[in-house]
């Protein structure tokens, strides 16, 4: 199955400005027993979580037919979640992998040999089913939010596994995504009531220290920080994407950019 599309003026992305954008499936499998609900790649290596409760990793190979072959690590499928698996991430240099699930718990994998490190529940005193989850880019951090007003913060370390810092109240509907600064200071967080909050990884204030609550009419959905200053020339929302927004209601954050996307 093809797709196509034509590429937005401005746009750059290596193709000239209204150009068709011509998209090729290479490589299509059938292993879950239900709905893939997240999908990752770091370098070849591919994990994708389910609602079969179960995480599985792949790693490329070479092409057949034009199309590129994907084998399935020895120890895949990774089990561990009594229900849905909702998110997973994987560290900056893609040997550690963080998974969460309806079931409230954050459980990170070591994915050379697929054991797991460490695991944690969300520390409320209620089961809170769990939507979205990251580990900040030094792999010091963990995040994971959901079903709740709350975002909790945990240290991570491979001997030591996960200690709990803070969590953080604010949000008025499920937490759909989270986000680290690429230095690892500051925390963000998106919900499906539309609203972005940005926390103090280092200081662990109790308040937001900067909100937007009408980011997205329909809720964020994903958000990531570029790691790095970026410039796109058509800013503003465009196709259901608002797309190079500074963070210039905090002053400390000025430095740094954010991409929030929701299909609008």
């Amino acid at each position: 199955m093809n797709g196509h599309g034509k590429v937005p003026g401005g746009g750059g992305g290596g193709a000239a400005d209204g150009a068709p954008l011509r998209l090729k499936v290479v490589s299509s499998f059938k292993a879950h027993a239900n709905d893939v609900t997240s999908v990752q790649w770091t370098g070849n290596v591919m994990a994708s979580g389910s609602a079969d409760k179960t995480i599985r990793v792949w790693k490329t190979g070479g092409r057949s037919a034009g199309q590129v072959e994907l084998h399935e690590m020895s120890y895949s499928p990774m089990r561990e979640h009594y229900y849905h698996v909702q998110c997973l991430h994987f560290s900056s240099f893609g040997n550690t992998l963080a998974t969460c699930a309806t079931d409230g718990k954050v459980v990170l994998w070591d994915t050379l040999t697929g054991s797991q490190i460490t695991a944690a529940n969300f520390p409320l005193p209620a089961l809170m089913a769990l939507r979205c989850c990251r580990i900040s880019s030094d792999s010091r951090l963990v995040a994971a939010g959901g079903d709740g007003d709350a975002v909790a913060l945990w240290s991570f370390d491979r001997t030591q596994g996960l200690t709990l810092l803070k969590v953080f109240h604010g949000h008025e509907a499920t937490i759909t995504c989270v986000c680290f600064s690429h230095d690892g200071a500051f925390l963000l967080s998106g919900s499906s009531g539309a609203d972005i909050r940005v926390w103090d990884c280092r200081g662990l204030q109790d308040h937001a220290l900067c909100v937007w609550r009408d980011a997205h009419d329909l809720g964020c959905t994903c958000m990531d920080m570029a790691a790095y200053r970026v410039s796109i020339s058509n800013g503003g929302t465009q196709n259901g994407c608002s797309v190079a927004k500074y963070l210039k209601p905090c002053k400390r954050l000025a430095q740094y950019r954010l991409i929030s996307i929701n299909i609008d």
